[in-house]
C-alpha cells in the first residue's frame, strides 16, 4: 500500500475528528459556555486539528490548487486571509467578554467570585443596590433611564429590568456603577 493512503488512513479520521471537537466548543465559546473541559479541549485540540489539516492539503495538493485557483474558491481563500489579517491586527481591541472585561482571547477573567457578586448584586432592589453602590436611588434611576431602560418600582432588581427591557444585568450593572 502507498504510503500516501497509509498517512491517509491517519490524517483524514484525525481531521474530521478534531474538526468536530473544535466546532463543537467553539460554538460553545461563543454562547459564554465555558465549564469543565471545553476551553481546554478547545485550545489544544485545535491545534491537532492544525496539524492534521496541514498534512491533509499537503496530500490533497493537486485538488486543492484547482480549487483555490477558481474565480469562488479565490474569493473564498482571499475573504477568509483578510479575516485573518484583522484579527492579528487589532489584538487587544474590542476584545472585552460579556462582562466588560477584557480577557485572554475574549475570555473572561472573572473568578467564580466575582461573578458571584455580580449575581448578588444584580438581584438587589433598585433601592438598596444604590446604598451599596454609594449612589442616590435618584443617580441609580437616571443612570438607567438615560440607557431606556423603564423603572417601574425601586424595589425591582437589575435582573428584572433586564428581562423586562431585554437587556443583561451586568450591561446594567455596568451602567450603575
Amino acid at each position: 500500500m502507498p504510503a500516501k493512503n497509509v498517512v491517509r488512513q491517519w490524517i483524514t479520521p484525525l481531521t474530521m475528528g478534531t474538526f468536530i471537537v473544535s466546532a463543537v466548543t467553539g460554538i460553545l465559546l461563543l454562547f459564554h459556555i465555558k465549564s469543565g473541559f471545553i476551553i481546554w479541549s478547545h485550545e489544544w485540540i485545535s491545534l491537532a486539528f492544525v496539524i492534521g489539516t496541514i498534512f491533509h492539503c499537503v496530500i490533497n495538493f493537486t485538488p486543492l490548487k484547482y480549487a483555490i485557483v477558481r474565480p469562488k474558491g479565490a474569493i473564498i481563500v482571499i475573504a477568509f486571509i483578510a479575516i485573518t489579517t484583522i484579527a492579528l491586527f487589532t489584538q487587544g481591541q474590542g476584545n472585552e467578554d460579556f462582562h466588560g472585561h477584557r480577557g485572554r482571547g475574549g475570555y473572561t477573567n472573572d473568578t467564580e467570585e466575582t461573578i458571584k457578586m455580580t449575581v448578588a448584586m444584580s438581584n438587589l432592589p433598585l433601592n438598596t443596590l444604590a446604598t451599596a453602590t454609594g449612589h442616590t436611588l435618584i443617580e441609580v434611576s437616571d443612570a438607567l433611564a438615560n440607557a431606556n431602560i423603564i423603572i417601574e418600582s425601586q424595589s425591582q432588581t437589575l435582573t428584572e429590568l433586564a428581562g423586562i427591557n431585554g437587556s443583561n444585568p451586568q450591561d446594567l450593572l455596568k451602567l450603575v456603577l
